[in-house]
């Protein structure tokens, strides 16, 4: 008699242990938090660059600045070199 009593509880808890391990999740469901998951990193994300951006933004202009004073003074150089034949 013990030993049906004990097989029974390990089987209730087997089962137990089982479906509570699946959370007894729906596939829709899961995905409803994988996409609620993924929206709210995506929204932390997406704050902290433009916060990078904007604090760089300064470093970035100078960087295209520079770019473009540096081609204009190639231009330069070369309109104002002498033909040669």
């Amino acid at each position: 008699m013990k030993k049906t009593v004990l097989g029974a509880m390990a089987l209730v808890a087997l089962t137990m242990g089982m479906v509570s391990c699946g959370g007894g999740k729906t596939p829709e469901q899961l995905q409803q938090e994988a996409q609620a998951q993924f929206d709210k990193a995506k929204s932390e994300l997406q704050v902290k660059a433009d916060e990078d951006c904007n604090s760089k933004k300064a470093g970035y202009v100078q960087t295209a600045l520079d770019s473009i004073k540096a081609a204009n003074a190639a231009v330069d150089t070369t309109a104002t070199a002498p033909a040669t034949k």
